[in-house]
C-alpha cells in the first residue's frame, strides 16, 4: 500500500510526498509560456479566484495569462479554461465532473484520486524540475483524458491505482518513464493514442491483487526503449486476479526490446500458485521491427514482436502452461529481431501470421502462416492503419 503525506515546505506548490518513491530524475522539457508566470503566496492553498490571473467565467473559471498557483477546487460541474496560457503549480480537485482544458500544465506530483469524473482536455502537460520518479498524476474514478500531450515526465505520466472506469483517448505520450500505468480496479479504456520515446508505453499490473477489464485498442507504440505494452501479472493464489484484458488493433513499431511483453510471475512456496487469469486476449495487432535495440540489463530472450513468459517468484523454473488464459489471435509479425510471436503456453486462437523475423521458426507457441504475396503491414492487415502517426493530436488548439 502507498502512504501519502501532505506538507507545505515553503514552495509555491503544496507538495505531495510519495513515501518510498524512487529518487528524482532530470526534468523533461519545459512548456513555453507567453509571459513570466505571476506568483501566488507560498503559504496558502488558494481557491481558484485567489490565483493570479484567474477570473470567473460562465461554467467556472478562465485564465487571463500565465500563472503560478496551488489551488483547492471543490465546486462540482465546473470548468477551468486555461485559454491557451500556462498554469504552473498544483491542483487539488475534490469535486465531481470538473474539467481543465485548453492550455499547458506544468505540474508537480498530483494526487487526484479523490475526484470523480475529472476531465483533462486539449492540454500539454509536463513536470516541474523537481518531479520524482514515481507517479506524476494519480487519477480518480470515471475520469477522461482526451486530446492531450504528456511529455518529459520522469516517472508514470498517468497512474490508475485507485481510479476505476477511466478513458484515455486521442492523446500522445512522449519521452516519459511510463506513459500510463494501470495497477488496480479496472474498467480502463486506452484508445487511439500515440506512445513514442517512453521507456514503457502502457504498464498493466495487478499491484493490489485484482485487476479486470482493461482495453488497449487502436494505439501506436513506436520507439519505446523497452516495450510498447508491459503486462506484468503477479500472484500467489486464486484471490489475485487479472481478467478480461483486451489488447487489440494496435501497432507496435521499432520498440527496443519486445513490442509487447507479458510476464506472469507466480508464488512458489511449496507448490505453484498463480493469479487467477481469465479471458485475456491479444488480437489483431501488428508487430513490426521490434527487438533491435534491447536495453542493457534486459533479461535474455525479450527481443520479439510479442514475448510471453511465466516464471515463479524464486526464478527456479518456467511454467509456460500457466499462460493458457492468454489467447493470441489474428496478429501479424514482421521483421522483428528474433521471433515474431514468442508465446509458448498461450491459447492459440489461430490466424496469426509472420514473415521476415530473425528466427527462421518465425513463431513459438502458436502456428503462424505467411502473409500473402507482396504483403505490407498496412495493406495486409486492417489493424495497421496509416503508415505513419503524427506523434501528437492534431486537435490541440495551441
Amino acid at each position: 500500500m502507498r502512504t501519502f503525506a501532505f506538507g507545505r515546505p515553503g514552495a509555491v506548490c503544496v507538495a505531495l510526498v510519495l513515501l518510498g518513491a524512487p529518487p528524482a530524475h532530470a526534468a523533461g522539457p519545459p512548456v513555453p509560456g507567453s509571459a513570466a508566470p505571476a506568483a501566488a503566496p507560498a503559504d496558502r492553498v488558494l481557491n481558484p479566484l485567489e490565483c493570479p490571473g484567474v477570473v470567473a467565467a460562465p461554467g467556472g473559471y478562465r485564465l487571463t495569462g500565465d500563472t503560478q498557483c496551488s489551488l483547492e477546487w471543490r465546486e462540482d460541474d465546473t470548468v477551468l479554461d486555461l485559454a491557451g496560457h500556462t498554469y504552473t503549480g498544483g491542483i487539488m480537485p475534490f469535486g465531481k465532473r470538473q474539467t481543465v482544458r485548453n492550455g499547458s500544465l506544468v505540474l508537480g506530483t498530483q494526487y487526484w484520486a479523490n475526484s470523480v469524473g475529472f476531465t483533462l482536455s486539449h492540454l500539454r502537460i509536463t513536470s516541474v524540475a523537481t518531479a520524482p520518479g514515481g507517479f506524476h498524476i494519480e487519477m480518480g474514478s470515471d475520469s477522461l483524458v482526451e486530446n492531450c500531450v504528456l511529455s518529459g515526465i520522469p516517472g508514470i505520466a498517468l497512474s490508475y491505482y485507485f481510479g476505476k472506469r477511466g478513458t484515455v483517448r486521442d492523446s500522445a505520450f512522449l519521452d516519459n518513464g511510463k506513459g500510463i500505468s494501470v495497477q488496480a480496479g479496472g474498467g480502463i479504456l486506452i484508445q487511439r493514442n500515440s506512445f513514442r520515446g517512453n521507456n514503457v508505453g502502457v504498464n498493466v499490473w495487478n499491484e493490489r491483487g485484482f485487476l479486470k477489464d482493461v482495453t488497449v485498442q487502436g494505439n501506436v507504440f513506436r520507439d519505446n526503449a523497452f516495450s510498447g505494452v508491459l503486462l506484468n501479472v503477479s500472484g500467489q493464489g486464486p484471490r489475485e486476479h487479472l481478467q478480461n484484458t483486451d489488447v487489440h488493433a494496435n501497432r507496435f513499431l521499432d520498440n527496443g526490446a519486445a513490442g509487447m511483453y507479458v510476464h506472469l510471475r507466480c508464488g512458489y512456496p511449496d507448490n505453484l500458485q498463480c493469479a487467477n487469469t481469465e479471458g485475456n486476449r491479444i488480437r489483431r495487432n501488428v508487430f513490426l521491427g521490434n527487438g533491435h535495440d534491447v536495453p542493457e540489463g534486459t533479461s535474455p530472450g525479450i527481443d520479439d514482436g510479442l514475448t510471453a513468459r511465466m516464471s515463479d517468484t524464486n526464478n527456479t523454473g518456467s511454467f509456460p502452461e500457466e499462460l493458457e488464459e492468454f489467447q493470441v489471435t489474428s496478429n501479424i509479425a514482421l521483421l522483428n529481431a528474433d521471433l515474431g510471436l514468442d508465446v509458448a503456453g498461450v491459447l492459440d486462437g489461430g490466424r496469426n501470421r509472420a514473415l521476415g523475423n530473425g528466427n527462421p521458426a518465425q513463431c513459438d507457441g502458436v502456428e503462424c502462416g505467411r502473409p500473402g504475396a507482396g504483403a505490407s503491414p498496412t495493406a495486409d492487415h486492417p489493424a495497421a492503419g496509416p503508415a505513419t502517426d503524427a506523434g501528437e493530436p492534431a486537435q490541440l488548439r495551441h
